[in-house]
């Protein structure tokens, strides 16, 4: 069955619309019929035949769009620098700050190291990441974790511990395990393949960052916190 083209094509039968006649190809104004020019540019444009089945737009004249795919970008570079910028924040406050408090730091640990890292890292899941979006989530969580224990209210939970000396060494051993899961991550990223230089050595800076931290919390020596943000 033939199926007739909705919009004329230079050449075709339909000679109201083109005309090949030099006095039709004049740009004259008398025969600058928006039709004509019309058609014959989205002709020269299409570069390939015109199917109506799919390119048959809804208006007369109206340049059909082709559609693309929807694809989804790669969000490890969010993840990255969710991670980098939280862990920075946390080694300037130890090194140069470590008697201030670094509450400041609660909606970037929350939201930007915490949440976004950790929504990123599942997105990754479905980029096909397999390693990277464990790294991700598994601190994305931790930092949610911290940023959730600086509201006064989840705050008021460490009066659980009945003396300080409790609470620095709860403290230490959290740090502690953190500081070995980490150690695991730096094992598994000189084993895999796809690792690499760069994502190793981050990942013995946070190791050395966390264990330096819970050797303060059992010691109370402020040099080796400021040692953790080095």
């Amino acid at each position: 069955m033939e199926i007739n083209s909705p919009i004329p094509r230079p050449g075709s039968e339909n000679t109201d619309y083109y005309d090949k006649s030099p006095a039709r190809l004049s740009p004259s104004p008398a025969h600058m019929d928006p039709h004509i020019y019309m058609h014959n540019d989205f002709d020269m444009r299409s570069h390939q035949s015109f199917d109506p089945a799919v390119f048959a737009p809804a208006i007369v004249g109206e340049r059909p769009t082709r559609s693309r795919a929807r694809t989804m970008g790669n969000p490890g570079p969010l993840a990255l620098w969710a991670f980098a910028t939280v862990t920075s924040m946390l080694g300037t406050f130890n090194l140069f700050l470590p008697h201030q408090s670094n509450h400041i730091i609660l909606p970037t640990a929350l939201m930007f190291g915490g949440l976004a890292q950790f929504i990123a890292g599942f997105l990754d899941l479905f980029y096909g990441g397999t390693y990277t979006p464990t790294i991700f989530v598994s601190y994305g969580a931790f930092w949610v974790g911290n940023g959730i224990m600086m509201f006064p209210s989840a705050a008021d939970t460490l009066h659980a511990y009945t003396t300080e000396f409790d609470l620095a060494r709860a403290n230490g051993v959290y740090h502690f395990w953190w500081s070995f899961y980490t150690l695991l991550h730096v094992g598994v990223s000189l084993r895999i393949k796809a690792g690499n230089f760069m994502s190793t050595l981050s990942l013995v800076f946070v190791f050395l960052t966390l264990f330096l931290e819970g050797l303060y919390y059992f010691t109370d020596n402020v040099p080796l916190l400021r040692t953790s943000g080095v």
